[in-house]
C-alpha cells in the first residue's frame, strides 16, 4: 500500500488539518470537555467536578490534546497561574465546528423525516 497515494486521496476529501482536529475528539471524554466547556467558561477545579474524575494526568493530556488542536482556549484570570486560577472555554474554531457538526445533524433529520413520510404513503 502506497502510503502517499492514500493521503493524496484523504486530502481530497477532506484536509489533512480537519482530520487531524477531528482525530483530537476521538474520544466520550473529549467530547464531554468540548459540551461542558461549550456553555461557559470554567475553572479547572469545578470542570474536575463536572467530569467526575480524579485522574489529573487524564484530563491534563485531554485538554491540552483540545488546546493545541484550537477547539478550546486555555487561560489564568489572574497572574498566579495556579489550578484555581486556571479557565477553559470553548474556541471559535470549536464553536463553529460544533455549530456545523448540529447543522449536519439537522439535516439528517429533516432528511429523515421527509423519507419516512415518503414511505408512510406508500
Amino acid at each position: 500500500m502506497n502510503s502517499n497515494h492514500i493521503k493524496e486521496l484523504s486530502d481530497k476529501a477532506i484536509p489533512h488539518e480537519l482530520r487531524h482536529i477531528l482525530r483530537s475528539l476521538g474520544t466520550e471524554f473529549d467530547w464531554a470537555i468540548m459540551s461542558t466547556v461549550e456553555q461557559k467558561e470554567i475553572a479547572l477545579s469545578e470542570l474536575k467536578k463536572i467530569l467526575r474524575t480524579e485522574d489529573d494526568e487524564l484530563l491534563y493530556n485531554h485538554l491540552k490534546k483540545l488546546s493545541m488542536n484550537g477547539l478550546i482556549s486555555h487561560y489564568y484570570k489572574n497572574s498566579n497561574f495556579v489550578e484555581n486560577d486556571s479557565y477553559y472555554a470553548i474556541s471559535k474554531l470549536g464553536k463553529k465546528l460544533i455549530t456545523n457538526i448540529n447543522n449536519v445533524f439537522n439535516f439528517d433529520n429533516k432528511y429523515n423525516d421527509a423519507a419516512e413520510k415518503k414511505n408512510a404513503k406508500l
